[in-house]
């Protein structure tokens, strides 16, 4: 029987498939993610952590019982829940001043106030097992400096938690 293995640009690893680790024998330990850029296998580099205390905010939209109906955010969303720094490495001088799921259409939206769309390739939410992996271009991106996910969960957990929140 084969096993499956993936280069981790110096040698053949045996995969960790949720998170580029492995273990070694001794203990597990991290691939460096390689990324094609279309002519080189280059290094996926870490551009930015962040920490999020994790608000939520039930809204009630219009009466339950006249075809209202209830929504809730969660992760940061002024005043709720709350970001380690919010300074973007990423975009200097900016700051990231949301960053929420939004269970109505379950969506993911960050918002970088006048930030353009390029400087990073993907967004983990969550811990290393659990994260959720974003690409930027596959993002609704306004103009304004927001982008947008559809995805299926929430991914930041229960509301007094905190999530890492890392850019490559």
């Amino acid at each position: 029987m084969a096993v499956f293995r993936v280069w981790s640009g110096s040698a053949w690893q045996l995969p960790y498939f949720v998170y580029p680790k492995y273990w070694d024998g001794t203990a597990w330990t991290y691939i460096t993610p390689k990324i094609w850029n279309g002519s080189a296998w280059i290094e996926n580099q870490l551009l930015d952590t962040q920490t999020i205390t994790v608000g939520s905010h039930t809204v009630i939209v219009g009466s339950l019982f006249s075809g209202g109906y209830i929504y809730t955010l969660y992760g940061y969303s002024p005043p709720y829940g709350s970001i380690a720094t919010g300074a973007s490495a990423i975009y200097p001088g900016k700051n990231i001043t949301s960053l929420y799921f939004n269970s109505l259409n379950s969506t993911l939206t960050m918002t970088i106030p006048l930030a353009v769309n390029s400087g990073w390739t993907y967004m983990y939410v969550g811990s290393e097992i659990a994260a959720h992996k974003h690409m930027r271009e596959d993002a609704t991106y306004g103009s304004s400096g927001s982008w947008t996910w559809t995805i299926a969960a929430n991914p930041f957990g229960a509301d007094g938690s905190t999530t890492p929140v890392t850019f490559y």
